[in-house]
């Protein structure tokens, strides 16, 4: 079993928030483009005033660079990740949520030097897994990297 737990370190707590705002970011541009389209047409070709709901499709994608409350932060940064190699799980713990994960779902592990990022196929849901090295509380580094050997990338490799 390995246990990462504790409070994350500044620049890993912006790391993850960047890694939501993007997120969040692309799907609600990609929204308001959809939207604009037909907003736009509206405006064209029936009446004018159609044309106001262009403004907030545009603000739409940048609200989501607001920096999150305090009070939010426990649904997308963990107090603990538990790694349990016995049953092949992933578990990602805070105060106001709890994710789950198997083993075999994880695409890849980037090495970003303070701490690890491990990425799945297909988890759209899930928070980033983010892993701050000084956080270890139970197994060793070495036991998470060979755990992780085929999947492991450097930050400098992408």
């Amino acid at each position: 079993m390995i246990v990462f737990r504790g409070k994350m370190s500044d620049e890993c707590r912006k790391y993850a928030i960047w890694q939501r705002q993007k997120g969040g970011l692309i799907v609600s541009a990609v929204l308001a483009g959809v939207f604009l389209v037909p907003v736009a047409l509206a405006g064209i070709f029936w009446d004018p005033l159609a044309f106001l709901f262009v403004v907030p499709l545009v603000l739409l994608p940048w609200l989501n660079l607001l920096p999150p409350s305090q009070k939010d932060e426990g649904l997308f940064l963990p107090a603990q990740i538990v790694i349990d190699t016995d049953e092949g799980t992933l578990a990602w713990e805070s105060d106001k949520a709890h994710f789950f994960q198997y083993i075999e779902a994880v695409e890849e592990v980037c090495d970003m030097d303070a701490w690890y990022e491990i990425r799945f196929r297909r988890a759209v849901k899930t928070p980033p897994f983010i892993c701050e090295k000084r956080l270890l509380c139970q197994g060793t580094e070495e036991d998470f990297e060979a755990l992780f050997a085929e999947m492991l990338v450097s930050a400098e490799e992408e």
